[in-house]
């Protein structure tokens, strides 16, 4: 009886550990089905993600290996390689319909901009950015966070940009340039953005003014108001830092 009883327990106990590992594969597996369609279809580009890791005390994720294409319309090849994103999100706020996220950091280690004449550039060809327009409801947004917090359904507090390589390739007829910058941008911290494509747009125009083109500084200041870049607060910045060094 008592032998009876104990193979119970353990069967019960084995199965518990077999449908959790189960459930938690397939949690990691959705997000990764889910954000790589996402990405693919609002940027325009191929999208490719290595693994997702959870990260249940900051209630979020990781993805690891992210790499993004040129876009569909401009030939083959890697523009953009990020070895590690971090999502922190506030699940607290998605019973009342607003997918607040604490912190979105991201590590660009290389960056593929290229210029061709009657093409313009790759980076600026993302369906994302060719939608993107500054507008006069962005800048009162970022000016005073409690109108974004009430009004938005997605929130993002802070994001957290490092920036490494960015090779610029001038694609002439029948030549080809390579300048290689080292953008030196690390933990840059924007807070208060408003949607997600946001993050696609800023990051565009501070690789775009990194490699010269002073257009780039007045869009950013244009979308994000004047006084919203400032030191990281929160403690996911020092796992961020490490991860990014």
């Amino acid at each position: 009886m008592i032998s009876a009883l104990i193979k119970l327990i353990f069967n019960l106990i084995r199965w518990a550990v077999i449908l959790s590992m189960v459930a938690l594969i397939f949690h990691t597996w959705t997000i990764r089905q889910v954000v790589k369609h996402t990405l693919s279809w609002q940027l325009g580009a191929p999208v490719e993600i290595g693994s997702v890791k959870m990260d249940w005390k900051n209630t979020g994720f990781e993805l690891h290996g992210l790499e993004i294409g040129n876009p569909y319309h401009y030939g083959s090849g890697l523009m953009a390689d990020i070895p590690l994103v971090i999502v922190s999100l506030d699940a607290t706020k998605i019973p009342a319909g607003v997918f607040r996220f604490r912190t979105v950091g991201l590590y660009l280690r290389k960056l593929n901009i290229i210029h061709s004449p009657g093409n313009g550039f790759n980076v600026m060809e993302l369906k994302t950015i060719k939608k993107q327009s500054p507008s006069v409801h962005k800048n009162i947004a970022a000016a005073d966070p409690e109108h974004l917090k009430d009004n938005a359904q997605v929130v993002i507090d802070e994001f957290i940009i490092s920036i490494g390589d960015i090779t610029l390739v001038e694609a002439l007829t029948g030549l080809q340039k390579e300048k290689h910058i080292k953008a030196n941008i690390q933990g840059q911290t924007f807070y208060n953005v408003s949607v997600p494509q946001d993050l696609v747009y800023v990051t565009v125009m501070l690789a775009m003014k990194k490699i010269g083109y002073n257009f780039a500084e007045d869009q950013l200041r244009q979308f994000l108001g004047a006084s919203v870049i400032a030191p990281a607060q929160t403690s996911l910045f020092e796992k961020i830092k490490k991860s990014f060094a």
